[in-house]
């Protein structure tokens, strides 16, 4: 393509750019339409949404410790890096908001219903029902309530899509599928009052509340903005409200964890301590009365009290042991431990202790995100391995604490027994006393040593406070935060307008029809000798077969004059024109064309003569208002002579050759030379001939026709003609050397907007 030619097209589509502007800004109609729509959906939209309120809350989160624990240096044991993240998830949990529907208590949904919308009365309770059974079988169901009487009322329920109305009497038992309650009545709405309730279940309300939570960070200072929305704005009051209290009290739990395992393993200890210890003293007294026995020696005193302080020692120390070997064992026994939460303060290595903390912490971290992320995402890996290696450090240090017991315990066991040799010299009833007295005092003094270390864990249980703190609770909020009326009309304005734009050049650019001139002039460089303005008034009758005769003011009328004049400029060196007129597809107007032409070059005292050559499906006939069983067919079939197959109408200066009977071998008939002939003949006759063909696209009977024309029209009808029907014109002219071919456009909208482009009515003409 050379250069000029292209700046050519782009200049053509600049100027159809430009009129494609002005259509649409002449297009106005159409988009106050899209508006309009806009619009009434967004109402519609607003009359059906229930309205949305939001209640806020603020949680702080503090890793400090309470005052007693400041007090004793009792060890915060759940300090946590990251913390916020982690607490995140855990308010969201499942277990938190299982906790928070049981703590709100609403079995009940109560409804108030306006228009076609239900309203939920929460917080109030119009109607006393006590459940005596519920299961999810019928909690689905709504049921409506109408008062008889002052001791009757109605139920009204669906069930199985059967529609069920009972009468029942105030307390007494109503049983349902899978419901069983009563209704007291002593709270009951005045006569003839209609609500609406339904049972609720605890997994539609934890999802309500997962449904609506939204939980934000506020970045660098340890705050969480909690918001809960719902369409009653006293359940997402009360609801968030309750889930922050439950969050506490889960954290809290989870904090006193160790202190609970510790107490429970001491108690264990005590037991069996108290028994011994009770048992001991017992013995002692009988030895007493048996013996006649006041007391012992100073020698056997201080004996016993050296031999008491090793006892003591030993028990410590089977203690300890027993401690490490409940450690050793659970770590070995189960290669994933649950939790490791032992603190008996004093009675291992503090090296031990904070590998225990460690431990416990990162075992509290897993279980805390296993409900989020995956086991194989990348952090539980690198937590597992964490534990991993944690465990062997602490199974190592175990192994080196029983081994150094042992020898501790080998070492006071041998002073014990070298102690005990002494007291061969002292009497045999002070030698008996002193072994159940140094028994009772050890057993004692372990019974004593335990309960301090339980009474510690006790404070620590008691010291162990939730890591966060409610720095502003729910209040209630009357604000609607959706949907919101006025942001709902400006988008849809704007929704209305841009959707309106926009589907004007989307179906200017993918419509596949050809609509205006420029499109035209753009596709193809064939010259265009005029536009047909679209005609409306097509009723069938004889008066609207010819618009530019009857309606001579018209527009169309107009149009069909310009292309007139058009024509008296093209081959104006002969006496007599041939002007064929064609089409890619019927329906395109070219007969309406060639009618409507042959009568305005009658007005200008031509005489004109319109021939049908469509021989397979023509339709002139019918706008001359004439049969067709004598024509064209006849003639060149040599049945016929030709002055029988003129049709002079009553319309001056204008004849008419129709196509005949339908034969066999139209385009052979078009071939003869008998169609030469009947040309020759009528130049003599007539001033114009206008040649109504089949349709070239779709025959190729036309072709002979055109060859022997002086002038080739090429009718392209707007919104019908496709982008595509121009290549016609264009081989034809190339592969038969037609220099007299010539485009007109048909249907042509003066100054049409996209709304009439789309929407419009076309006739076929």
């Amino acid at each position: 393509m050379s250069a000029g030619m292209k700046n050519t097209l782009h200049g053509n589509r600049g100027y159809e750019y430009l009129q494609l502007l002005k259509i649409m800004l002449m297009s106005w109609p159409w988009i106050v339409i899209s508006t309009i729509v806009a619009l009434f959906v967004a109402w519609i939209y607003l009359f059906c949404s229930p309205a949305v309120y939001s209640a806020q809350a603020s949680l702080k989160f503090e890793d400090n410790k309470s005052e007693i624990s400041e007090l004793l240096n009792v060890k915060n044991r759940f300090y946590r890096q990251d913390k916020i993240e982690i607490e995140k998830f855990i308010i969201r949990s499942r277990s938190v908001r299982i906790q928070t529907v049981k703590s709100l208590n609403y079995d009940i949904s109560f409804y108030n219903q306006s228009h076609f919308l239900l309203h939920e009365r929460y917080p109030q309770i119009p109607l006393k029902i006590e459940i005596i059974q519920k299961n999810a079988r019928f909690l689905e169901n709504k049921i409506e309530f109408k008062e008889v009487n002052q001791d009757y009322f109605q139920l009204s329920y669906q069930l199985k899509s059967k529609q069920y109305k009972k009468r029942y009497k105030y307390k007494t038992l109503i049983a349902l599928p899978g419901l069983k309650f009563k209704i007291w009545g002593n709270e009951r709405p005045s006569l003839y009052d209609r609500v609406i309730f339904k049972f609720n279940s605890d997994e539609e309300l934890i999802e309500r509340i997962d449904k609506g939570l939204r939980v934000e960070e506020n970045k660098n200072n340890g705050i969480l903005h909690l918001k809960l929305s719902d369409t009653n704005p006293y359940f997402a009051q009360h609801a968030l409200n309750t889930l922050l209290q439950e969050y506490l009290k889960y954290d809290q739990m989870q904090r006193s964890t160790s202190a609970v395992q510790t107490i429970y393993f001491i108690d264990t200890l005590l037991q069996n301590m108290q028994k011994t210890v009770i048992k001991t003293g017992k013995a002692i007294e009988q030895f007493k009365i048996n013996n006649n026995f006041i007391d012992i020696s100073s020698g056997a005193e201080s004996k016993s009290l050296q031999l008491a302080e090793l006892e003591t020692e030993k028990h410590k120390i089977d203690v300890r042991h027993i401690y490490l070997g409940t450690i050793e064992k659970n770590i070995k026994k189960n290669k994933e431990v649950n939790s490791l939460n032992f603190n008996i303060q004093g009675t291992i290595d503090p090296q031990l202790n904070e590998l225990l903390k460690k431990f416990n912490d990162l075992l509290s971290e897993k279980n805390e995100i296993s409900a989020t992320y995956r086991p194989t995402s990348e952090l539980i890996l690198r937590l597992d391995q964490q534990l991993i290696n944690l465990r062997n450090t602490i199974l190592e240090n175990v192994g080196m604490q029983i081994e150094k017991n042992e020898h501790n315990g080998a070492y006071i066991s041998n002073q014990i027994e070298i102690l005990k040799k002494s007291y061969n010299s002292l009497p045999t009833v002070e030698r008996a006393f002193i072994t159940l007295k140094s028994a009772f005092d050890v057993k004692q003094k372990v019974f004593n040593y335990l309960s301090e270390k339980k009474l510690e864990a006790q404070i620590s249980k008691a010291a162990a406070i939730p890591s966060a703190f409610i720095v502003d609770h729910a209040v209630l909020s009357t604000e609607i935060v959706c949907p919101k009326p006025k942001k709902t009309y400006i988008l849809a304005l704007f929704s209305g307008i841009t959707f309106g734009i926009c589907g004007l050049f989307i179906s200017r650019h993918l419509n596949p029809y050809i609509r205006t001139k420029e499109t035209l002039e753009r596709l193809t460089d064939i010259p265009i000798i005029g536009m047909v303005s679209h005609c409306t008034k097509i009723f069938g009758s004889k008066r609207m077969s010819f618009p530019s005769l009857y309606e001579p003011k018209s527009e169309f009328a107009e149009s069909i004059r310009s292309v007139r004049t058009q024509l008296n400029f093209l081959a104006s060196d002969k006496e007599s024109k041939v002007i064929c007129i064609t089409s890619d597809i019927s329906g395109e107007g070219k007969s309406f064309i060639s009618v409507n032409l042959a009568c305005a070059f009658g007005m200008l005292e031509k005489k004109v003569i319109v021939i049908a050559t469509d021989l397979r499906k023509s339709k002139t006939h019918q706008l001359l208002h004439t049969n067709s069983s004598k024509g064209l067919s006849d003639y060149l079939a040599g049945s016929i002579e030709l002055e029988k197959i003129i049709f002079h109408t009553a319309l001056k200066n204008l004849s008419f050759i129709a196509s005949g009977t339908i034969p066999p071998n139209p385009a052979e008939l078009l071939l003869t030379s008998r169609m030469e002939d009947l040309l020759l003949s009528l130049k003599k006759e007539f001033d114009l001939i206008l040649i109504d063909t089949a349709p070239i696209g779709l025959v190729s009977d036309a072709i002979p026709l055109l060859k022997a024309s002086d002038i080739n029209l090429f009718v392209v009808r707007s919104g019908v003609s496709r982008n595509k029907s121009v290549e016609i014109p264009l081989n034809l002219r190339n592969s038969y050397s037609l220099s007299n071919i010539y485009l007109m456009m048909n249907g042509f909208k003066s100054d049409m907007s996209y709304h009439k482009y789309y929407s419009g009515e076309y006739y076929d003409r």
